[in-house]
């Protein structure tokens, strides 16, 4: 053997600190990184994001919730391309977001169906426009209307749906998208609480399913602990973090955990938070 070549035990080693390295990278799919962002008004500059930072790792739920002008929609704006930041850097898969992208789509709250197609056309659109074949989404969105109850309305059109059923087309149409990233923002808050929880069950066993990962922009804590598998709690003065809570219940999850005392504590928990009494143990 020369001098300085290395062993087969030390080049192994070697392989396997690289593959638990590369492993470890490839984990965080989502990055802010010291993000500010300012907006110009004609009475100055106004700072919505404070030098935020996180990651959210692959097939990730995070749930941001804050009082309004907090900056969540801004994260959200920026993450998906429609805003970039005035300084720091976001990336997903550690390349910079230059703009939008078919690896992200977004769910508003305010319903974006296309009123003129079907619900099934509603579905289809998005490959279609992509230029995809057929042969590659046409199975795919028959899966997706069966898996969110819209197969028995594909052929409907959206002024003969409920807003829960229209929202279900929203949600379906971005998934049938195959993105890497849900980015919803507050997609649920105009619905009636039965047809929220309804939504927010199928989305909870949609999305641990999939493994997609979700940024889910929400004022209503019991859904951001109910749906996240983290909960970013953000302050508007300064519009920064003030805290990152690991959510610890195993999904998929039952309706009835927010009725279980564990859950009622972290909800009191982020709710004193908000309000700036913070619990202590």
């Amino acid at each position: 053997m020369l001098i300085g070549e290395p062993t087969v035990a030390a080049t192994r080693i070697s392989t396997q600190v690289r593959m638990l390295s590369n492993e470890s990278a490839d984990q965080t799919l989502i990055s802010l990184e010291n993000v500010t962002k300012t907006f110009s008004t004609p009475s100055g500059k106004i700072t919505v994001l404070s030098d935020i930072t996180f990651a959210v790792k692959r097939g990730r739920t995070l749930c941001i919730v804050g009082p309004s002008g907090c900056g969540k929609t801004t994260i959200l704006n920026l993450i998906s391309g429609f805003l970039t930041p005035t300084s720091g850097i976001v990336k997903i898969n550690g390349r910079p977001v230059k703009g939008p992208g078919p690896d992200r789509a977004v769910v508003f709250q305010r319903d974006s169906v296309f009123p003129w197609l079907t619900v099934r056309q509603n579905l289809e659109y998005g490959p279609k426009v992509r230029g995809i074949p057929r042969r590659q989404w046409a199975q795919r969105i028959d899966e997706y209307l069966e898996k969110v109850g819209l197969k028995d309305v594909a052929n409907h059109y959206p002024k003969q749906l409920s807003g829960g059923m229209k929202k279900r087309v929203d949600i379906a149409r971005a998934y049938a998208n195959k993105p890497e990233i849900l980015l919803m923002d507050e997609p649920f808050g105009s619905l009636d609480v039965m047809t929220k929880e309804l939504m927010q069950k199928d989305l909870i066993e949609l999305s641990y399913n999939e493994q997609k990962s979700l940024i889910f922009i929400t004022h209503d804590i019991e859904e951001a602990v109910f749906l996240g598998d983290e909960v970013l709690v953000m302050t508007r003065r300064p519009p920064n973090i003030k805290k990152r809570i690991e959510v610890p219940f195993p999904k998929p999850r039952n309706i009835g955990l927010k009725l279980e005392p564990g859950f009622q504590a972290m909800r009191k928990e982020i709710d004193a938070i908000l309000k700036g009494r913070e619990l202590h143990a």
